[in-house]
């Protein structure tokens, strides 16, 4: 989870991930520089009370890609998912992406249905084009 500033939007994020995650998993916060004091006191705490958490503390803030390249560095699980800390989960969230991954080999990477609070979607998966040596990503 990529973070900067944003504390109560964090505390959510982490509250639902909580709630409704029942695999076992490892919750990487890669925190971007964050200016709010609060910010590094909450991170600290989480990461004294829960032994699946690791906290990164970045030095500068490397951006949404920078930092979240960065952060997948300290990963070691299996799969990887990168959440922004505005995000709230839902039930079954990662069991339906993990299920849609594992029913194909084809399959390298799945992307959530994302919904705004007033209930408008905001993607719902994409498409990538490989030009050039570079991926293009489009969002449905």
């Amino acid at each position: 989870m990529l973070t900067y500033n944003r504390l109560e939007d964090t505390i959510r994020s982490i509250e639902s991930i909580y709630n409704y995650t029942k695999l076992p998993f490892e919750l990487i916060i890669f925190d971007n520089a964050s200016s709010d004091t609060r910010m590094k006191k909450y991170l600290n705490n989480l990461e004294k009370a829960k032994n699946n958490v690791k906290i990164i503390f970045n030095q500068s803030n490397l951006g949404c890609s920078g930092g979240r390249k960065r952060a997948i560095e300290f990963a070691s699980g299996e799969y990887i998912i990168t959440l922004d800390s505005d995000i709230s989960v839902t039930e079954n969230w990662l069991e339906n992406l993990l299920i849609r991954i594992d029913s194909d080999e084809s399959i390298a990477a799945a992307c959530a249905k994302v919904v705004f609070p007033d209930g408008k979607i905001q993607y719902n998966g994409g498409e990538y084009k490989i030009e050039n040596g570079f991926i293009r990503f489009s969002l449905v």
